[in-house]
């Protein structure tokens, strides 16, 4: 076996071992959740329990695997690297239940409440929050989220807003950061927890390969080659591109009981080639909280901050603002439009992606 495969495989085995601990831990927890909530009075508090564990955990999986896939990169391992993208977003569709390691994936949740919750209190159906977990965004370089919530004994949406519908009407923004915090909260802590795992785990307790790489769990990484406007632009198609494919592929059931692995295998080729596009221009993430992982050395600096803020924030959530806002028979349309634009630019304006396009 060459040092190459050696590499690949190890990198491979390294990803299943993170993902073996996070199954057996959320495993576990939901279990005794679930046995701690029957016929009690604490079960909205072992709700938000639920949730900030399993979002922790499918966080803690997804950084992990962005991760030891560096290493394959960082080597040369390019065709390894994009073929170990496409069987973990794959095997992402399934292991990472029941919560998506992605902030946007919130946003499209509880965007109804975002943009009508006054008039549903007014009308008597603030409990009303539709499930929509075919529309889900990816969690990570565009994989896509598994409908249902098996691990989860207990409601999310349903049994919040119903304990606080009998107060005073709150502000939509203020009832999203009480619905999506729990959340929110477990997609931070399991940041952590993955960067102190790989820390823990790369200093001499797995193999010389990545011994020799804890030095990149410190460096700055720099994701963002374009200009922030370019960025924008980018990241923002891609959460939208994500999302779109996620809700078209979603619904095809002519596979029968392999609709959900063919669907699974048709989204993940998507998220591989747009990865191979915009890999080298923004890191085609889509996802703050994965492009924060990487980039979190050199954000400090005021201006680095600001770009990264436009980019990887403020360009997915407008990316997700237009899956929601634009209807589902234009959607197409516009990808086909944007991708026409881009393409034509691209070929007469060769130099559009360079870093002297920056603004700031």
């Amino acid at each position: 076996m060459d040092s190459h495969s050696e590499l690949w495989l190890v990198t491979a085995a390294s990803i299943c071992v993170a993902c073996i601990v996070g199954l057996t831990l959320r495993m576990l927890t939901n279990w005794m959740l679930e046995r701690l909530a029957a016929g009690t009075a604490y079960r909205p508090n072992l709700l938000r329990a639920s949730e900030i564990i399993n979002a922790l955990l499918s966080t803690y999986m997804l950084i992990v695997g962005t991760y030891e896939k560096c290493i394959l990169i960082g080597k040369g391992l390019v065709l390894e690297y994009y073929v170990t993208t496409l069987l973990l977003s794959i095997a992402y569709s399934y292991i990472l239940q029941p919560a998506s390691p992605n902030p946007m994936s919130l946003v499209i949740k509880y965007w109804d409440l975002l943009v009508h919750e006054e008039s549903k209190y007014e009308n008597g159906r603030a409990n009303h929050i539709p499930d929509q977990p075919e529309e889900s965004p990816p969690h990570v370089d565009g994989l896509r989220r598994r409908g249902g919530d098996s691990y989860v004994p207990m409601t999310t949406a349903q049994d919040i807003v119903t304990s606080y519908q009998k107060r005073k009407p709150h502000s939509s923004l203020w009832m999203f950061i009480k619905l999506a915090g729990p959340s929110l909260l477990g997609q931070f802590l399991g940041l952590h927890t993955a960067i102190q795992w790989l820390h823990f785990t790369w200093d001499g307790y797995l193999t010389s390969h990545h011994v020799t790489k804890t030095g990149l769990l410190k460096d700055c990484i720099i994701c963002l080659n374009t200009g922030p406007i370019q960025g924008f632009i980018i990241e923002g198609f891609l959460a939208f591109l994500y999302a779109v494919s996620v809700q078209r592929v979603s619904n095809l059931t002519i596979f029968g009981p392999w609709s959900f692995f063919v669907t699974s295998c048709l989204q993940s080729v998507v998220t591989t080639i747009a990865l191979y596009a915009f890999v080298n221009v923004t890191g085609a993430f889509a996802n703050p909280l994965s492009a924060y992982a990487l980039e979190r050395e050199c954000l400090y600096d005021i201006i680095v901050v600001l770009n990264h803020i436009i980019v990887y924030v403020f360009g997915a959530l407008a990316g997700t603002m237009a899956f929601k806002i634009i209807p589902k028979e234009k959607q197409m349309v516009t990808i086909l439009a944007y991708s026409s634009a881009f393409l034509f630019l691209y070929c007469f304006t060769p130099n559009i992606l360079d870093k002297s396009y920056i603004f700031m």
